[in-house]
């Protein structure tokens, strides 16, 4: 029982540090838990996967609250994203079901690292904000970005923060803020199939659940008071050497 216990504990920490860093960059925290539950804890993607999404979860809910209440973010205009984000989430959850863990850590490394490419690309592109342009654009990052969230349980922000930087031209903050309120119902959607799939593991989800949720409370506050240099350079650094780490794992 006290092995129990340290090992909900673990999870909780773990959590609550993949929610914070990710809540500062809106891509929710599955690209630190995932890894790190996969390659050190020895978790399954089939039971990793479904816990990082409860942490993506309550992460996206409490900072999405915070930067509401704060007057960081507006919600009404970004209403219209939940459905197409969340559709093709249940086919990436029916998929990750059948990856073994070293396939799933190559796609995983391969798509961290080139999203720290695709982010790289932003750097010199002027910032404004676009309330309503874009359309199709968006349409397509969300969608791409629903099918990834659940099938490498990242919450999707992996690809729409660049995405909506570099092909939508929102600014940093607004990217990141619309990324975040998205990766909640993507990650609701992926965690559902998985359940019905019967990937049950209560304990290991409730633990990340709560760590998600006072993390994206603490990294949503820090976030809004980052500059837009500090958000990019964070988010390609830290998916590089994540990305990196896993396809070594994957190889060695």
């Amino acid at each position: 029982m006290p092995m129990v216990l340290v090992a909900e504990a673990s999870v909780v920490v773990l959590a609550f540090f993949s929610a914070l860093v990710g809540s500062m960059l809106g891509v929710g925290g599955g690209f630190i838990f995932v890894p790190v539950s996969v390659g050190i804890m020895g978790f399954r993607p089939f039971a990793a996967v479904p816990a990082s999404l409860s942490l993506i979860l309550s992460n996206a809910f409490s900072a999405t609250l915070t930067r509401i209440m704060k007057k960081a973010f507006n919600l009404r205009p970004n209403l219209w994203l939940v459905l197409p984000a969340s559709g093709l989430s249940i086919l990436g959850a029916l998929t990750s079901a059948r990856l073994e863990a070293p396939v799933f850590k190559i796609i995983f490394g391969t798509f961290l690292i080139s999203s720290s490419l695709l982010l790289l690309r932003t750097r010199g592109i002027q910032e404004q904000d676009y309330p309503g342009g874009f359309v199709g654009r968006k349409l397509a990052i969300v969608v791409a970005a629903g099918f990834i969230s659940s099938l490498l349980g990242v919450g999707g922000g992996l690809l729409m923060v660049p995405g909506f930087i570099l092909l939508s031209k929102m600014s940093s903050r607004e990217a990141v803020a619309v990324s975040q309120f998205l990766t909640g119902f993507t990650s609701a959607t992926g965690l559902a199939t998985y359940l019905i799939q019967g990937s049950f593991f209560p304990s290991l989800y409730v633990s990340a659940f709560a760590g998600g949720l006072l993390g994206g409370f603490v990294g949503s506050s820090i976030q809004i008071g980052l500059s837009e240099k500090q958000l990019k350079m964070a988010i390609a650094s830290g998916f590089s050497a994540i990305g990196l780490w896993m396809l070594l794992s994957a190889l060695l």
